[in-house]
C-alpha cells in the first residue's frame, strides 16, 4: 500500500498542511503596519512614518532616504513582506556615491510587524545584495520589529539594490509535530513494503 493512500499517510499530510508546515517560512504581510524610518548623522527619511498600503504590482517607494545636501536618494519600497532598496542619483552626472566609513550612516526601520499577528516575532530573510561595494549581511541588524542597516563604507551606483523578506518563523513545536508525523508515515511505509 502506498503511503499517500494509507490512512496514516492521509492523516500526516492533513496535519502537515493544517499546521502550515508545507512552507519553510510563511511571508508576513506588512500591509496595514505603521512603519517608521530614521537616519543618523546628516541622513534623513521622508516621510518619518507611513502606513504600508497594498502595492502588489507596481513598485512605489514608501520612504526616501537622503543625505544633506541632497545628492542622491535611496528609495525604500515595501511589497507585502518583501522590501526593496534602490539608489537614484539626484545631482546631474553623479553615477555613484560612497558613504563615509568614519561618520554615521545608518537607516532604521521600525514597526516591521504583521498587524494580523501582533506580538509574533519576525525574521529577516536575505538580504540579497547586488551592485553595492562593501556591503555584507553583517550590515543588517534585525531585532524585534526594528531593522538597522549600516551604510558606512559602502558604494552605491545606478544598479545597486538590496532586497529582503520579513517572515514569521515556524514554531519549534510545529516542526517537531511535522517530523513525528513524517516518521510515522515512513514507518507505515516500511511495514507495507
Amino acid at each position: 500500500m502506498a503511503i499517500g493512500n494509507s490512512v496514516i499517510g492521509r492523516i500526516a499530510a492533513a496535519a502537515v498542511l493544517a499546521a502550515g508546515l508545507g512552507t519553510a517560512a510563511p511571508a508576513a504581510s506588512l500591509v496595514g503596519a505603521t512603519v517608521s524610518c530614521a537616519g543618523s548623522g546628516s541622513f534623513n527619511c521622508s516621510p518619518a512614518s507611513v502606513v504600508i498600503a497594498p502595492a502588489p504590482y507596481a513598485p512605489s517607494p514608501e520612504f526616501i532616504f537622503t543625505d544633506s545636501p541632497t545628492l542622491y536618494e535611496l528609495e525604500i519600497d515595501f511589497m507585502g513582506g518583501w522590501v526593496d532598496i534602490t539608489f537614484t542619483p539626484i545631482l546631474s552626472g553623479l553615477l555613484s556615491t560612497t558613504f563615509s566609513s568614519v561618520s554615521p550612516a545608518t537607516l532604521t526601520l521600525s514597526g516591521l510587524s504583521d498587524p494580523s499577528m501582533p506580538g509574533t516575532p519576525f525574521r529577516l530573510y536575505g538580504p540579497t545584495i547586488s551592485g553595492i561595494l562593501g556591503m555584507t549581511a553583517d550590515d543588517f541588524l534585525f531585532s524585534g520589529d526594528t531593522l538597522t542597516i549600516d551604510f558606512a563604507g559602502t558604494t552605491w551606483g545606478p544598479t545597486s539594490r538590496v532586497s529582503f523578506d520579513v517572515a514569521v518563523p515556524l514554531p519549534a513545536g510545529l516542526l517537531l509535530l511535522g517530523s513525528a508525523l513524517a516518521g510515522l508515515g515512513f514507518a507505515a511505509r516500511r511495514r507495507a513494503a
